[in-house]
């Protein structure tokens, strides 16, 4: 191999890696998950948000432009398809402190009380 040909190679590596890490998780974030749990609204005014709590006690985070959706569900017990979106936060002595799960495009698929 030429010098052009590794360089190219080591980049394209590179460029993979964030995609990787991201899969190592839970959940993969090209797939959809069925998600059983309760709606909740968590937060103080302003940064409060809805979130889904499933049985282990998980949290998954409604982005606000799928609320309006969820907003009259709360305290419901529901069962949603979606795909998951995982943040590990860091603190900062840089330990891995909670792993925030953010919801894509949720579907109400029954709602069960």
């Amino acid at each position: 191999m030429n010098l052009r040909n590794i360089i190219l190679l080591m980049l394209l590596l590179l460029g993979l890696m964030p995609l990787a890490a991201k899969g190592q998780g839970e959940y993969s974030r090209f797939q959809s998950y069925e998600i059983t749990g309760r709606v909740r609204m968590v937060g103080n005014v302003p940064f409060q948000h809805l979130v889904i709590t499933d049985q282990e006690g998980r949290s998954f985070e409604i982005p606000s432009q799928d609320s309006d959706n969820f907003a009259e569900l709360q305290n419901k017990h529901v069962l949603i398809r979606s795909r998951i979106d995982q943040e590990e936060w860091i603190s900062a002595d840089h330990k891995i402190t909670q792993i925030h799960y953010i919801l894509k495009d949720p579907e109400i698929l029954q709602i069960l009380d």
